[in-house]
This record gives structure tokens, C-alpha cells and sequence, in this order.
């Protein structure tokens, strides 16, 4: 049945599942909005529920952790959002972690960053970089502008990512740029549901990360974008080599078999439905590495 109004786009043509699953310490629903195809836990928490949860990230001083960030810094820098990153000067990072986008920020000067964590803001004041950093603990202490404003995984784990969007365009230098990297849905959440199972009751055994609020869309990244006065120069992907891209093509090819009437041979099926499964079995074998499967956005202002 319809629920309130998406959170994106206000639609409301929302339908929640049945199940709940556990999320910022709370049982909530899984909602997904059929007109831009957002998916989110339902309620939302609230902002003090963030703050304790986030103001203690210590975990973060680990070996698995650096090596985690690590890896994706190598990954980002060879894309072209990577190469836009090394010739900024001045930099706004939202929810860097420990270590940030600093490594590869070469050309910085002035680096600055939004971080609740107490142990990762020592972690960034005592970087080895030539840029002048400075960490504030929300949004609104920030009161410059930069040439690059940057968001890695950060969207996915707040309560209203349009409203922060909606703040952080008015800090974008003319010609700048603000970079989004969000989970990749299509390897977040696979549509294994529509095998056999209604897709709104067992959404939640799908999206287990219970660290996420929000499951973001082409859509609806889009949505939130057009809406705060930004333009999508180009979207790129990272984490994935061409043997996995092909296996999630033929997961989407699945999906889309079971969706309409065309023929196919049974071999042709069987074919299918072999890539999918490996494709399902990857996900479950390497649960540490999903957190590098990124859409990284690269954002201008339409001045």
C-alpha cells in the first residue's frame, strides 16, 4: 500500500515492505518509490541518533580499513574525477573518514572537511600534506567557497541528502565542481527478488547494510541534482573489472527475461541464469569489497 511521499521526489507512489531490518540501531521498513526508484529505511533517524552513532568511528584504525581506502583511492585517481581532484586547489570533503581524498590531492592548498568522528579529525589535522587543513562538525560552520567540493560515500548514510546538497551548491566556486560517489545499485541491491518473491517483502533480506539509509538511483541522483541547480558533466564507474561488468549485464538480461513475453531457447536461459547465479555467489563471497563499487558523479552549477 502507498506510504507518505517518497523522499526524493516527493512522489507518492511509495510502497514499504513488509519486513523491517535493523538500521542505525532501530527496526525500520524498506520503502521504494516507483516513480524515481529510491530506495530507504523508513523512519528515517533522527539527527542526534546520527550524531552517536557516528561521533565514534575508532574501528576506522585498522589495517583492512586503510587497505580498504587505499584501494580506493587508486581507483579513483585513475578516472577523471581523480584527475579534477589532483589539480584543485581549495577543497570542501564531507564525511572524509580517516584519511579522505587527501593522498591524492596534490594541487591542494586550502583543504577543509565536515567530520563528526573525533579519532578521524585527529587523523586528518595530522596528515602529511602541504594544504591548509581545517575540520568542522556540521555543514553550517562552513562559511567559504571552493573550487571542489567532495562526497564519498556520504549520501547513503544521511537522513536528507537533498538538503545538504542544497547547502553545499551555494559554497561552489564559479567553475568548480562537486564530486558524488554512492554505492552502485545495481550491485548493492540485486533484483533477485523478482525470481520468485514479491519485491517489496523481501527488499530488506536484499539490502542488508544496515550502516545505509538511502539506495540511490540513476533517478534519483538526478532528481537531487536538477533540483539544487547542478549538472552532471559525467558518471563513472569504479570497482568493477570487465569480467564482473559482464556478469551484472547478464544479471540485468535475467531480469528483464522474466519481465516480458519475447522467446527465448532454453539454452539461451540456462546461459542466463548461470552468469546470475556467479554473479550472486561473487556478492556473498566478498562482502568486505562492496563498499569500493561506486558511481562516482562529477557535478558542475549552471551558472
Amino acid at each position: 500500500m502507498p506510504n507518505n511521499r517518497c523522499v526524493i521526489c516527493d512522489s507518492t507512489s511509495v510502497y514499504k515492505s513488509r519486513n523491517t531490518s535493523l538500521s542505525v540501531g532501530e527496526q525500520r521498513h524498506i520503502c521504494i518509490c516507483s516513480d524515481c526508484q529510491h530506495i530507504w529505511r523508513s523512519p528515517l533517524p533522527t539527527q542526534d541518533e546520527l550524531l552517536s552513532r557516528y561521533c565514534v568511528m575508532e574501528e576506522q584504525n585498522s589495517i583492512a580499513y586503510d587497505q580498504h581506502n587505499h584501494r580506493r583511492l587508486n581507483r579513483i585517481r585513475k578516472i577523471r574525477a581523480g584527475e579534477i581532484i589532483s589539480r584543485a586547489s581549495s577543497i570542501l570533503e564531507i564525511g572524509p573518514g580517516k584519511n579522505g581524498i587527501l593522498p591524492i590531492a596534490e594541487s591542494a592548498k586550502q583543504y577543509e572537511a565536515v567530520e563528526l568522528s573525533v579519532f578521524n579529525t585527529a587523523e586528518l589535522i595530522k596528515a602529511n600534506t602541504n594544504a591548509t587543513v581545517k575540520i568542522y562538525k556540521n555543514i553550517m560552520e562552513v562559511q567559504g567557497k571552493y573550487d571542489l567540493i567532495v562526497l564519498i560515500s556520504l549520501l547513503e548514510h544521511v537522513s536528507d541528502p537533498k538538503s545538504i546538497i542544497n547547502d553545499l551548491e551555494k559554497k561552489l566556486n564559479k567553475g568548480g565542481y562537486i564530486i558524488i560517489g554512492v554505492p552502485r545499485r545495481d550491485l548493492e541491491i540485486f533484483n533477485s527478488d523478482k525470481l520468485f518473491f514479491n519485491k517489496n517483502a523481501n527488499l530488506p533480506s536484499l539490502w542488508s547494510d544496515d550502516a545505509h539509509l538511502h539506495s540511490f538511483s540513476q533517478e534519483s541522483i538526478e532528481y537531487i541534482l536538477n533540483c539544487n541547480n547542478l549538472k552532471i558533466e559525467f558518471v563513472e564507474k569504479i570497482g568493477m573489472d570487465k569480467f564482473l561488468d559482464y556478469m551484472c549485464n547478464q544479471n540485468t538480461q535475467l531480469n528483464e527475461l522474466l519481465e516480458i513475453s519475447g522467446f527465448y531457447s532454453i539454452k539461451r536461459i540456462g546461459k542466463i541464469f548461470m552468469y546470475a547465479l556467479i554473479l550472486r555467489l561473487y556478492k556473498i563471497l566478498c562482502k568486505d569489497n562492496k563498499g569500493d563499487y561506486l558511481g562516482i558523479y562529477t557535478c558542475s552549477r549552471q551558472d
